[in-house]
């Protein structure tokens, strides 16, 4: 009886703590930006373990177009940085030992590229013609 209990309890919690979104994923999801549909998703790493994924996104070298993407996904994608304060990261630059990047409301970040944060990757669709 008492294992019953102890299972049904935490059964209970994981359930609680899922709902209350302590335990969020990133969904992708379809943005349309200048007019070209993207998939928008996000990694959770460091700009130094995932660089070349970082710099091969669109608005790598581009902060007007960083500043667009992060307008445009908002919060669409959760706020996953800083304890539910941001939205992924739109890395555009590098200065030293920080990226530069966009995040949700057109913040400015500047992060250390060894520590692990919330990064938006894209990647564009072609759209599909419906019958």
């Amino acid at each position: 009886m008492l294992i019953k209990n102890i299972a049904l309890i935490t059964g209970l919690t994981v359930s609680a703590v899922t709902a209350s979104g302590a335990f969020t994923q990133a969904n992708a999801a379809i943005f349309n930006v200048g007019g070209i549909n993207y998939d928008v998703t996000t990694i959770d790493t460091s700009f130094n373990a995932s660089s070349s994924l970082l710099q091969s996104q669109p608005w790598w070298g581009n902060e007007t177009l960083a500043t667009t993407f992060a307008a445009t996904v908002a919060d669409s994608l959760g706020l996953p940085n800083f304890f539910g304060s941001f939205g992924p990261y739109f890395a555009y630059s590098l200065d030293n030992d920080r990226v530069n990047a966009k995040a949700f409301d057109s913040t400015d970040v500047n992060a250390d590229i060894n520590s692990t944060f919330t990064f938006a990757t894209a990647t564009a669709v072609n759209p599909t013609t419906v019958p």
